[in-house]
Parts: structure tokens; sequence; C-alpha cells
């Protein structure tokens, strides 16, 4: 059910219309289409009273085609918006009627009902009316007789612009196929505003790469958090040892989560966030911008089409790039998370294990051990 806000404007010159939408804030569908109907006939009779001050029912024919314009996209340069101008009253008073703009406004609207019409007179024509073999010329008495869809008038205009003749009395069916043709082609589509983004000062790009970096940190970040549980789960179960001859430290990934909980607590679900949540940021930036980059040097410039290869060439480039900051990173958070077990294993030993941050696994590493595995990492990203 349509709203009524946007329809009382539409229907503002008919009272008995204001009255009727005043208390309803929606009506049927029915209702709302016979409305706007009723609307843009009021807006026809309107726009042929602005074009007739001296209220004497008839504009002139140069004013009919901008007139036209308003309710039908009538092409100006199209054969149909030519030969409008043989529809005045006379050569010598180039002046067309309200009756004839309405006409002329009907058939504009809705081309396809004159080749409904045509088809109905085909109906109901013999063999006799064929006077040139192949071409069927049609009368206007006929046309008029035979089908209801068309007004006389509307008959008329037609015939007068399928036989560029003014007053015709007969045409050809071809030149009246023509014509709809000439129709449908001056009913041009009305052209869309195109929608051009203003371009951004130097001082507006940064501030929208940043955004753009903030924002992918901060979904970079939360994703981390919320996954990072599964992948210390993940990790204790790919590096566990046998704690008992012949018995595995953790049965499952679930028997492994519960164990963690009891023994380092729910904290130890996230031992090794923080270099992870440190490196989120850069690593998809860099990402990001790698594949952006490559892709739009591999783009075609005239269709802007890309091909597969080069598509996976950009993902497999940006991949590899990212490694600068995965490779250490992943290092540094697998040695913190199996890092509670270790302890675990050394509890009751003569000489403690000290509990190491993630600043004593850097500088214990150096610069080329936190790039170990960095061949294994580019396979995979």
């Amino acid at each position: 059910e349509p709203e009524t806000a946007s329809l009382r404007a539409l229907v503002s010159a008919d009272p008995a219309a204001q009255n009727y939408l005043k208390d309803r804030p929606k009506i049927s569908y029915a209702e709302f289409a016979q409305l706007v109907d009723a609307s843009r006939a009021a807006r026809i009779r309107h726009a042929f009273a602005s074009a007739d001050p001296q209220g004497s029912g008839t504009i002139h024919a140069d004013c009919l085609p901008a007139i036209a314009r308003q309710f039908v996209p009538l092409e100006p340069a199209s054969p149909v918006a030519q030969r409008l101008a043989l529809l005045s009253e006379s050569p010598d008073s180039p002046r067309i009627g309200y009756p004839t703009f309405l006409a002329i406004i009907s058939l504009l609207s809705d081309p396809g009902k004159i080749r409904r019409a045509a088809d109905e007179v085909l109906r109901h024509e013999t063999p006799a009316h064929v006077k040139t073999p192949g071409i069927l010329e049609l009368a206007q008495s006929t046309f008029v007789t035979s089908t209801p869809l068309l007004s006389p008038l509307e008959v008329s205009i037609l015939f007068t612009l399928a036989s560029g003749q003014r007053a015709a009395e007969s045409t050809t069916l071809e030149s009246i196929n023509k014509t709809v043709d000439a129709f449908y082609s001056a009913l041009q589509p009305v052209p869309q505003a195109e929608h051009k983004p203003k371009p951004r000062t130097g001082l507006m790009e940064v501030l929208f790469q940043a955004y753009n970096f903030a924002v992918g940190a901060v979904a970079g970040g939360i994703g981390a958090a919320v996954v990072y549980p599964i992948d210390l789960v993940k990790t204790r179960m790919q590096n566990q040892r046998v704690a008992v001859v012949g018995e595995m430290m953790y049965k499952n990934s679930i028997d492994c989560f519960r164990k963690v909980i009891r023994n380092e607590g729910i904290l130890g679900l996230y031992r090794g966030l923080g270099p992870q949540l440190v490196g989120v940021a850069p690593e998809k930036a860099i990402k990001l911008t790698v594949n952006d980059f490559v892709r739009s040097r591999m783009t075609n410039k005239k269709t802007g089409e890309i091909a597969l290869a080069s598509e996976m060439m950009a993902g497999a480039m940006a991949g590899g790039s990212q490694v600068v900051f995965t490779n250490p990173l992943e290092i540094v958070k697998i040695r913190l998370q199996i890092q509670g077990e270790m302890l675990k294993e050394a509890t009751g030993a003569a000489k403690a294990i000290p509990r190491s941050s993630a600043i004593t696994i850097i500088k214990e590493l150096g610069l080329l051990g936190l790039y170990k595995g960095a061949s294994a990492c580019l396979l995979r990203d």
C-alpha cells in the first residue's frame, strides 16, 4: 500500500483528491494508480493553458514539441516531431486545438495501442483492399469503424503523420508501421543525471586513506580476537607432545580447550594476542594496497576488464607481500601460545623457566630468526 505523503503534492490542484488523502496515511495500489493518472491529466491541461494565455483553446504548432516533452520523452529531431506541424488547423493558421493536443499526447504515450488497433483492422480487411501487390492501403473511415482502440481524431492524426500529408484520407499499412516504429524511437529514454564525485584535495585523500586504514585495522582486530582461542587450540594440538609414554597430552580440540582454561585460566586462551593485533593493521593495509596496485596496472584501460591469470597474480603478490609482517608475528605468537604448556611441564623442575614476553622473544630470535619458515609462509599466503 503506497504512502500518501508524496502523492499529495501531485494532486495539489485537485481539492477532491486532497480531501480524500487528508485522513488516509495509506491507500491501495489501484487507488494510487487512478489518482496518478488523474494528476497527469491535470498537468496536461495546465501545460496547455500555460501556452495559451489568451484562452483561445489553441496553441502555436512550434510550442507543441516542447509541451509534449513534459509528458513523453520526445526527441526533437525525430520525424514524428518534425511532422507535428501538419496537425495545425490550416497552413495559414499554424495553431493546434486542445482536442488535437490531447490526442497527440495519447498516441505518443502508448504507441503499442496503434499496433493493436492495426491488428484489429487487419482482421476485418479483405484482399479487395490490396490495390498494389504486397501493399495494403487502408482508408481512414475503415480504420475508425474497425477498432474502438483509437478515437476518430487519433486515427486522423495517425494517418496525417503516417502519410506526411495534411488531412490524409488513406495510407498504407507499411506507413503506419513505420510511424509506430518512429514513435518508439522518438520516445528517447530520460537521461539520468550522472553523479560525479567531487575530486578530493590532497588533505582529504590522506584523511580518506587514513579512515580506510583505521576501519580495516578495527575490523581485522575484532576478527582476530574472536577467532584467536580457536587458533591457540590449533597451535597446541599441532605442537602437543607426549606427557606420559604412550599418552597424548590432549585427546582432542575440546579437551585442549578445557585444559587450557583449567590450567591457565580464560586469559590463557588469548596468550599472544597482543602481537597479533599489532600486526593486523599493517598486514591488511599492505595486502590491499599491493593488490589494488597490481590490478590497476594489469587492467585493460579500454574495456576495464582484467584477465583471470592477472587476478591470480595480483592476489599472489598481495599475499606474498604481507609475509613481511605475518612471518615475525606468527613466530612470536606461536612461542607465546605454547609458552603456557611449557611452563606447566616445567612445574616442579629444579630450574624454573621464566615467562617470556614478546619483546624477550624478539631479542632472542634476532632479525633472521623472525623470518624462519618464511618460504612456507609465502606458499601459504
